[in-house]
Protein backbone atom coordinates (compact mmCIF):
# COMPACT_ATOMS: atom_id res chain seq x y z
CA UNK A 1 0.00 0.00 0.00
CA UNK A 2 2.84 2.72 0.81
CA UNK A 3 4.44 1.68 -2.48
CA UNK A 4 1.15 2.26 -4.07
CA UNK A 5 0.51 5.52 -2.55
CA UNK A 6 3.95 7.30 -3.02
CA UNK A 7 4.63 6.20 -6.70
CA UNK A 8 0.61 6.97 -7.23
CA UNK A 9 1.86 10.65 -5.84
CA UNK A 10 5.23 10.81 -8.02
CA UNK A 11 3.00 10.26 -11.15
CA UNK A 12 0.66 13.16 -9.76
CA UNK A 13 3.29 15.59 -9.30
CA UNK A 14 5.01 14.31 -12.49
CA UNK A 15 1.91 14.96 -14.53
CA UNK A 16 1.65 18.00 -13.72
CA UNK A 17 4.67 19.32 -14.25
CA UNK A 18 3.66 19.97 -17.84
CA UNK A 19 0.20 21.68 -16.44
CA UNK A 20 -1.06 24.79 -18.15
CA UNK A 21 0.27 27.62 -16.08
CA UNK A 22 -1.38 28.36 -13.26
CA UNK A 23 -0.76 32.79 -12.80
CA UNK A 24 0.72 34.17 -11.20
CA UNK A 25 2.59 30.91 -10.10
CA UNK A 26 5.49 29.65 -12.10
CA UNK A 27 4.98 26.35 -14.12
CA UNK A 28 5.84 23.33 -11.90
CA UNK A 29 8.92 21.59 -14.22
CA UNK A 30 10.75 25.78 -13.42
CA UNK A 31 9.63 24.74 -9.91
CA UNK A 32 10.80 21.25 -9.84
CA UNK A 33 14.06 22.14 -11.67
CA UNK A 34 13.25 19.54 -14.87
CA UNK A 35 15.95 19.87 -17.40
CA UNK A 36 14.97 22.73 -19.91
CA UNK A 37 12.87 21.60 -23.52
CA UNK A 38 15.34 21.80 -26.29
CA UNK A 39 12.21 22.66 -28.61
CA UNK A 40 9.65 25.03 -27.21
CA UNK A 41 6.70 24.08 -25.57
CA UNK A 42 4.44 25.56 -27.99
CA UNK A 43 4.77 23.13 -30.37
CA UNK A 44 2.65 20.43 -28.26
CA UNK A 45 -0.56 21.22 -28.36
CA UNK A 46 -1.98 19.79 -25.25
CA UNK A 47 -5.70 19.72 -23.99
CA UNK A 48 -5.17 20.72 -20.24
CA UNK A 49 -8.18 21.32 -18.09
CA UNK A 50 -8.55 25.20 -17.86
CA UNK A 51 -9.32 24.76 -14.03
CA UNK A 52 -5.70 23.63 -13.27
CA UNK A 53 -5.05 23.10 -9.45
CA UNK A 54 -2.12 24.24 -7.99
CA UNK A 55 -0.46 21.32 -6.02
CA UNK A 56 0.07 21.69 -2.21
CA UNK A 57 2.71 19.99 -0.70
CA UNK A 58 2.21 16.80 1.69
CA UNK A 59 2.60 16.24 5.09
CA UNK A 60 5.86 16.76 6.75
CA UNK A 61 7.21 18.92 3.17
CA UNK A 62 7.75 22.19 3.16
CA UNK A 63 7.64 22.79 -0.88
CA UNK A 64 6.71 20.69 -3.57
CA UNK A 65 10.23 20.66 -4.53
CA UNK A 66 11.22 18.98 -1.61
CA UNK A 67 8.44 16.19 -1.32
CA UNK A 68 9.69 15.76 -5.76
CA UNK A 69 13.29 15.38 -4.43
CA UNK A 70 12.44 13.09 -1.87
CA UNK A 71 10.38 10.57 -3.76
CA UNK A 72 12.94 10.34 -6.98
CA UNK A 73 15.77 9.72 -4.24
CA UNK A 74 13.28 6.75 -2.61
CA UNK A 75 11.73 5.28 -5.40
CA UNK A 76 12.82 2.77 -7.95
CA UNK A 77 11.16 1.35 -11.19
CA UNK A 78 11.03 -2.84 -11.36
CA UNK A 79 14.30 -4.23 -12.78
CA UNK A 80 15.17 -5.96 -16.03
CA UNK A 81 13.93 -8.36 -17.25
CA UNK A 82 10.42 -7.83 -15.53
CA UNK A 83 10.13 -4.49 -17.64
CA UNK A 84 11.47 -5.76 -20.59
CA UNK A 85 10.31 -9.54 -21.00
CA UNK A 86 6.69 -10.54 -21.66
CA UNK A 87 4.46 -10.38 -19.06
CA UNK A 88 6.17 -7.66 -18.22
CA UNK A 89 5.75 -6.08 -14.71
CA UNK A 90 6.26 -2.34 -14.45
CA UNK A 91 5.92 -1.19 -11.19
CA UNK A 92 7.66 1.27 -8.25
CA UNK A 93 8.58 0.19 -4.66
CA UNK A 94 10.98 1.65 -2.31
CA UNK A 95 14.56 1.00 -2.40
CA UNK A 96 15.78 -1.36 -0.04
CA UNK A 97 12.54 -2.42 0.93
CA UNK A 98 13.29 -6.28 1.90
CA UNK A 99 9.05 -7.47 1.14
CA UNK A 100 9.37 -5.45 -2.10
CA UNK A 101 13.26 -7.57 -3.03
CA UNK A 102 11.72 -10.56 -2.47
CA UNK A 103 8.29 -10.18 -4.75
CA UNK A 104 11.03 -9.27 -7.32
CA UNK A 105 12.58 -12.65 -6.86
CA UNK A 106 9.30 -14.05 -6.86
CA UNK A 107 8.27 -12.35 -9.96
CA UNK A 108 11.20 -13.48 -11.90
CA UNK A 109 10.22 -16.86 -10.85
CA UNK A 110 7.07 -16.28 -12.25
CA UNK A 111 7.79 -14.79 -14.85
CA UNK A 112 10.40 -17.45 -16.43
CA UNK A 113 7.06 -20.36 -15.54
CA UNK A 114 4.51 -18.03 -17.48
CA UNK A 115 7.28 -17.81 -20.53
CA UNK A 116 7.24 -21.81 -20.72
CA UNK A 117 3.81 -22.36 -20.48
CA UNK A 118 3.10 -19.67 -23.11
CA UNK A 119 4.58 -22.44 -25.15
CA UNK A 120 2.38 -25.32 -24.57
CA UNK A 121 -0.42 -25.56 -27.20
CA UNK A 122 -2.97 -26.07 -23.93
CA UNK A 123 -1.86 -22.41 -22.40
CA UNK A 124 -5.15 -20.75 -22.94
CA UNK A 125 -7.46 -23.67 -22.10
CA UNK A 126 -5.56 -24.46 -18.67
CA UNK A 127 -6.13 -20.52 -18.09
CA UNK A 128 -9.92 -21.25 -18.96
CA UNK A 129 -9.89 -23.43 -16.54
CA UNK A 130 -7.79 -22.14 -14.27
CA UNK A 131 -10.13 -18.86 -13.87
CA UNK A 132 -13.46 -19.96 -14.73
CA UNK A 133 -13.23 -23.90 -13.99
CA UNK A 134 -14.62 -25.12 -17.38
CA UNK A 135 -13.11 -27.07 -20.41
CA UNK A 136 -13.23 -25.05 -23.75
CA UNK A 137 -13.38 -25.61 -27.73
CA UNK A 138 -11.48 -23.58 -29.69
CA UNK A 139 -12.00 -22.61 -32.65
CA UNK A 140 -9.10 -23.39 -35.28
CA UNK A 141 -10.79 -21.12 -37.97
CA UNK A 142 -8.07 -17.77 -38.19
CA UNK A 143 -10.65 -15.39 -37.80
CA UNK A 144 -8.66 -12.72 -38.44
CA UNK A 145 -6.81 -14.25 -41.86
CA UNK A 146 -10.68 -14.12 -42.66
CA UNK A 147 -10.82 -10.74 -42.44
CA UNK A 148 -7.69 -9.83 -44.25
CA UNK A 149 -8.99 -11.70 -47.04
CA UNK A 150 -12.24 -9.89 -46.77
CA UNK A 151 -11.25 -7.10 -49.18
CA UNK A 152 -8.94 -6.86 -51.92
CA UNK A 153 -5.44 -5.72 -52.03
CA UNK A 154 -6.40 -2.67 -54.10
CA UNK A 155 -9.18 -2.22 -51.40
CA UNK A 156 -6.90 -2.15 -48.36
CA UNK A 157 -4.37 0.26 -50.56
CA UNK A 158 -7.62 2.05 -51.28
CA UNK A 159 -8.32 2.31 -47.49
CA UNK A 160 -5.11 3.13 -46.21
CA UNK A 161 -4.43 5.93 -48.12
CA UNK A 162 -7.45 7.34 -46.90
CA UNK A 163 -6.68 6.74 -43.65
CA UNK A 164 -4.19 8.44 -43.51
CA UNK A 165 -5.16 11.42 -45.36
CA UNK A 166 -8.16 11.57 -43.18
CA UNK A 167 -5.91 12.20 -39.92
CA UNK A 168 -3.46 14.92 -41.52
CA UNK A 169 -6.25 16.75 -42.76
CA UNK A 170 -8.81 16.13 -39.69
CA UNK A 171 -5.60 17.19 -37.41
CA UNK A 172 -5.06 20.50 -39.23
CA UNK A 173 -1.73 19.79 -40.84
CA UNK A 174 -0.57 22.63 -43.53
CA UNK A 175 -0.27 21.54 -47.40
CA UNK A 176 3.09 22.22 -46.19
CA UNK A 177 3.15 19.60 -43.57
CA UNK A 178 1.30 17.36 -45.95
CA UNK A 179 4.00 17.84 -48.48
CA UNK A 180 6.63 16.69 -46.25
CA UNK A 181 4.81 13.80 -45.19
CA UNK A 182 4.37 12.85 -48.17
CA UNK A 183 8.53 12.99 -49.14
CA UNK A 184 8.74 11.12 -46.08
CA UNK A 185 6.07 8.32 -47.00
CA UNK A 186 7.82 7.86 -50.70
CA UNK A 187 11.54 7.46 -49.28
CA UNK A 188 12.65 3.36 -49.79
CA UNK A 189 15.52 4.51 -47.03
CA UNK A 190 14.36 3.32 -43.42
CA UNK A 191 16.65 5.32 -41.72
CA UNK A 192 15.19 7.91 -39.28
CA UNK A 193 16.38 11.22 -38.19
CA UNK A 194 14.87 10.48 -34.23
CA UNK A 195 13.75 14.36 -33.85
CA UNK A 196 11.75 15.07 -31.28
CA UNK A 197 8.42 13.87 -31.75
CA UNK A 198 7.03 17.29 -30.54
CA UNK A 199 7.95 18.93 -33.77
CA UNK A 200 5.34 16.66 -35.77
CA UNK A 201 2.30 18.14 -33.77
CA UNK A 202 -0.43 19.73 -35.26
CA UNK A 203 -0.63 23.85 -36.11
CA UNK A 204 3.08 24.02 -35.66
CA UNK A 205 2.91 26.87 -37.49
CA UNK A 206 0.03 28.60 -36.70
CA UNK A 207 1.42 28.07 -33.01
CA UNK A 208 4.55 30.13 -34.06
CA UNK A 209 3.18 32.79 -35.85
CA UNK A 210 0.60 33.63 -32.98
CA UNK A 211 3.93 33.77 -30.50
CA UNK A 212 5.76 35.81 -32.64
CA UNK A 213 2.55 38.08 -33.04
CA UNK A 214 2.07 38.32 -29.21
CA UNK A 215 5.95 39.01 -28.36
CA UNK A 216 5.88 41.68 -30.92
CA UNK A 217 2.41 43.17 -29.43
CA UNK A 218 4.09 43.14 -25.65
CA UNK A 219 6.97 44.98 -27.04
CA UNK A 220 5.43 47.52 -28.70
CA UNK A 221 3.18 47.90 -25.15
CA UNK A 222 5.70 48.41 -23.03
CA UNK A 223 7.54 50.96 -25.11
CA UNK A 224 4.48 53.20 -24.55
CA UNK A 225 4.36 52.42 -21.12
CA UNK A 226 7.60 53.84 -20.78
CA UNK A 227 6.21 57.36 -21.55
CA UNK A 228 3.32 57.34 -18.71
CA UNK A 229 4.12 58.89 -16.18
CA UNK A 230 2.11 57.88 -13.47
CA UNK A 231 3.26 54.47 -14.01
CA UNK A 232 6.90 53.76 -12.24
CA UNK A 233 9.33 51.15 -14.44
CA UNK A 234 10.89 48.54 -12.12
CA UNK A 235 12.63 46.64 -14.43
CA UNK A 236 13.63 48.29 -17.64
CA UNK A 237 10.86 47.52 -20.61
CA UNK A 238 9.96 44.47 -18.47
CA UNK A 239 8.00 45.62 -15.70
CA UNK A 240 5.82 48.64 -14.38
CA UNK A 241 3.87 49.46 -11.05
CA UNK A 242 0.89 51.15 -11.05
CA UNK A 243 0.32 53.00 -7.60
CA UNK A 244 0.74 55.82 -5.44
CA UNK A 245 2.28 54.33 -2.82
CA UNK A 246 5.54 53.32 -3.71
CA UNK A 247 8.22 55.20 -2.13
CA UNK A 248 11.78 53.71 -1.90
CA UNK A 249 11.31 53.25 2.09
CA UNK A 250 8.36 51.91 1.92
CA UNK A 251 8.97 48.26 -0.15
CA UNK A 252 9.71 45.04 1.26
CA UNK A 253 12.32 43.76 -0.69
CA UNK A 254 13.03 40.81 1.87
CA UNK A 255 9.16 39.72 1.83
CA UNK A 256 9.01 35.61 1.48
CA UNK A 257 5.63 34.11 1.88
CA UNK A 258 3.05 37.25 1.97
CA UNK A 259 -1.17 37.02 2.26
CA UNK A 260 -2.14 38.37 -0.81
CA UNK A 261 -5.47 39.83 -2.69
CA UNK A 262 -4.66 39.56 -6.73
CA UNK A 263 -6.30 39.25 -10.00
CA UNK A 264 -4.76 38.37 -13.11
CA UNK A 265 -5.80 39.40 -16.00
CA UNK A 266 -4.56 38.31 -20.26
CA UNK A 267 -3.83 41.60 -22.68
CA UNK A 268 -7.53 41.32 -23.42
CA UNK A 269 -8.14 42.22 -19.34
CA UNK A 270 -9.89 38.86 -19.38
CA UNK A 271 -9.46 37.44 -15.76
CA UNK A 272 -7.35 34.20 -16.23
CA UNK A 273 -7.66 34.33 -11.80
CA UNK A 274 -9.14 35.97 -9.04
CA UNK A 275 -7.98 35.12 -5.38
CA UNK A 276 -8.87 36.53 -1.81
CA UNK A 277 -6.63 36.28 1.16
CA UNK A 278 -4.02 33.33 -0.40
CA UNK A 279 -0.61 32.37 1.56
CA UNK A 280 2.24 32.89 -1.60
CA UNK A 281 5.37 32.21 -1.24
CA UNK A 282 7.46 34.61 -3.70
CA UNK A 283 9.97 32.29 -4.85
CA UNK A 284 6.89 30.02 -6.63
CA UNK A 285 5.80 32.66 -8.44
CA UNK A 286 6.65 34.05 -11.38
CA UNK A 287 10.00 36.87 -11.51
CA UNK A 288 7.57 40.23 -12.72
CA UNK A 289 4.86 38.90 -9.53
CA UNK A 290 7.55 38.31 -6.77
CA UNK A 291 9.70 41.86 -7.68
CA UNK A 292 6.58 43.74 -8.25
CA UNK A 293 5.27 42.78 -4.52
CA UNK A 294 8.10 43.11 -3.13
CA UNK A 295 7.55 47.17 -4.00
CA UNK A 296 4.58 47.23 -2.01
CA UNK A 297 4.22 47.90 1.42
CA UNK A 298 1.55 46.12 3.48
CA UNK A 299 -2.20 47.46 2.61
CA UNK A 300 -1.40 48.76 -0.46
CA UNK A 301 -2.99 47.84 -3.58
CA UNK A 302 -1.01 48.35 -7.07
CA UNK A 303 -1.42 47.71 -10.58
CA UNK A 304 1.60 45.39 -12.16
CA UNK A 305 2.30 45.01 -16.25
CA UNK A 306 4.34 42.16 -16.97
CA UNK A 307 6.18 41.58 -19.84
CA UNK A 308 6.21 38.19 -20.93
CA UNK A 309 10.45 37.81 -20.47
CA UNK A 310 9.46 37.95 -16.48
CA UNK A 311 6.60 35.64 -17.06
CA UNK A 312 5.98 32.87 -19.11
CA UNK A 313 7.99 33.96 -22.42
CA UNK A 314 7.21 31.17 -25.13
CA UNK A 315 8.35 28.52 -23.39
CA UNK A 316 4.82 27.71 -22.33
CA UNK A 317 2.02 25.13 -22.60
CA UNK A 318 -0.91 28.62 -22.21
CA UNK A 319 -0.72 31.19 -25.04
CA UNK A 320 2.66 31.91 -25.84
CA UNK A 321 4.16 35.16 -25.57
CA UNK A 322 1.50 36.89 -24.13
CA UNK A 323 2.36 40.11 -21.17
CA UNK A 324 0.11 40.05 -18.05
CA UNK A 325 -1.79 42.42 -15.60
CA UNK A 326 -2.25 41.81 -12.17
CA UNK A 327 -4.35 43.86 -9.57
CA UNK A 328 -2.86 43.21 -6.14
CA UNK A 329 -3.40 44.05 -2.29
CA UNK A 330 -0.51 43.34 -0.14
CA UNK A 331 -2.35 41.93 2.96
CA UNK A 332 0.15 40.71 5.59
CA UNK A 333 3.91 39.85 4.81
CA UNK A 334 4.65 36.73 7.34
CA UNK A 335 7.99 35.42 6.50
CA UNK A 336 10.92 37.54 5.43
CA UNK A 337 14.37 36.23 3.51
CA UNK A 338 17.52 36.48 5.62
CA UNK A 339 19.12 39.31 2.70
CA UNK A 340 17.15 41.45 0.17
CA UNK A 341 15.89 39.62 -2.76
CA UNK A 342 18.01 40.11 -5.58
CA UNK A 343 16.85 41.86 -8.64
CA UNK A 344 15.15 39.26 -11.38
CA UNK A 345 16.82 39.22 -14.71
CA UNK A 346 14.57 38.90 -18.04
CA UNK A 347 14.47 36.42 -20.12
CA UNK A 348 15.91 37.11 -23.41
CA UNK A 349 13.46 36.61 -26.03
CA UNK A 350 15.36 38.40 -29.12
CA UNK A 351 15.90 35.42 -30.65
CA UNK A 352 12.17 34.16 -30.98
CA UNK A 353 12.12 37.74 -33.72
CA UNK A 354 15.43 36.54 -35.67
CA UNK A 355 14.12 35.68 -39.03
CA UNK A 356 17.22 32.67 -39.44
CA UNK A 357 16.05 31.20 -35.84
CA UNK A 358 12.61 31.19 -37.29
CA UNK A 359 13.34 29.17 -40.22
CA UNK A 360 15.77 26.94 -38.57
CA UNK A 361 12.06 26.25 -36.32
CA UNK A 362 10.02 25.41 -39.61
CA UNK A 363 13.20 22.88 -41.72
CA UNK A 364 12.62 21.16 -38.02
CA UNK A 365 9.21 21.39 -38.61
CA UNK A 366 9.37 19.84 -41.83
CA UNK A 367 11.97 17.39 -40.51
CA UNK A 368 9.79 15.60 -38.26
CA UNK A 369 7.06 15.30 -40.73
CA UNK A 370 8.92 13.43 -43.40
CA UNK A 371 10.63 11.20 -39.97
CA UNK A 372 6.82 11.18 -39.19
CA UNK A 373 6.29 9.45 -43.32
CA UNK A 374 8.90 7.30 -43.01
CA UNK A 375 8.26 6.11 -39.83
CA UNK A 376 4.47 5.21 -41.51
CA UNK A 377 6.44 3.60 -44.38
CA UNK A 378 8.18 1.65 -42.29
CA UNK A 379 5.15 -0.06 -40.27
CA UNK A 380 2.30 -0.27 -43.24
CA UNK A 381 5.31 -2.42 -45.73
CA UNK A 382 5.44 -5.12 -42.90
CA UNK A 383 2.23 -6.08 -44.68
CA UNK A 384 2.31 -8.53 -47.69
CA UNK A 385 -1.02 -6.74 -48.07
CA UNK A 386 -0.17 -3.66 -49.09
CA UNK A 387 1.68 -2.08 -51.37
CA UNK A 388 3.81 1.46 -50.49
CA UNK A 389 3.68 3.03 -54.20
CA UNK A 390 0.27 2.49 -54.61
CA UNK A 391 -1.02 4.14 -51.67
CA UNK A 392 1.16 7.43 -51.54
CA UNK A 393 -0.06 7.77 -55.70
CA UNK A 394 -3.97 7.73 -53.96
CA UNK A 395 -2.62 9.99 -50.41
CA UNK A 396 -1.59 12.57 -53.68
CA UNK A 397 -4.67 12.31 -55.57
CA UNK A 398 -6.57 12.75 -52.07
CA UNK A 399 -4.57 15.53 -50.74
CA UNK A 400 -4.62 17.85 -54.44
CA UNK A 401 -8.13 17.90 -54.36
CA UNK A 402 -9.02 20.06 -51.47
CA UNK A 403 -12.64 20.50 -51.31
CA UNK A 404 -12.93 16.75 -51.40
CA UNK A 405 -14.07 15.23 -47.55
CA UNK A 406 -12.49 12.41 -47.01
CA UNK A 407 -14.60 10.18 -44.35
CA UNK A 408 -13.95 6.74 -42.17
CA UNK A 409 -16.80 4.28 -41.43
CA UNK A 410 -17.43 1.91 -38.07
CA UNK A 411 -16.61 -0.65 -40.79
CA UNK A 412 -13.48 0.77 -42.15
CA UNK A 413 -12.30 1.20 -39.26
CA UNK A 414 -12.90 -2.00 -37.72
CA UNK A 415 -11.00 -3.82 -40.69
CA UNK A 416 -8.26 -1.05 -40.37
CA UNK A 417 -7.78 -2.30 -36.30
CA UNK A 418 -7.32 -5.91 -37.43
CA UNK A 419 -4.79 -4.78 -39.87
CA UNK A 420 -2.83 -2.90 -37.38
CA UNK A 421 -3.16 -6.12 -35.08
CA UNK A 422 -2.01 -8.46 -37.83
CA UNK A 423 1.23 -6.26 -38.57
CA UNK A 424 1.95 -5.33 -34.87
CA UNK A 425 1.66 -9.37 -33.82
CA UNK A 426 3.73 -10.62 -37.01
CA UNK A 427 6.82 -8.97 -36.78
Amino acid sequence: MKNALCVSRLEELEDNVFSEETPPFKNLREVLNFPHLNVLDYICQRNHAKKARLLQPNLGYSTIQEEYQELIKNIRLSPEPLRSEHPRFIFGYFKDDPASLVLIEKLKESQKEIQKQLQTESFLKDCVRAFAGIDIIIDQDDSLAKALTAISKDQWNHLVSKRLCYTLMEEGYSLDDQQAFLEGFRETNATRELLDFRCAWPHFSENLQRALNNLKEANLFFSRLRNQAHLKELIPNSLFIESSENEADQKNDRASKVLLDYVVYNPKEEVLREVKGEAVLLSDTIPGFSQGVRQMRVGETARLYIHPSLAYGVETVSEQGIYLIADVTLRKVEEFLKDSAPLPIPKNLSYFLDPDWLSQSMEKRRLAMKDRGKELRCFFKKSPLLNMEEIESQMRMHLSDVSREVRITEREKELLNRLYWSICTKN
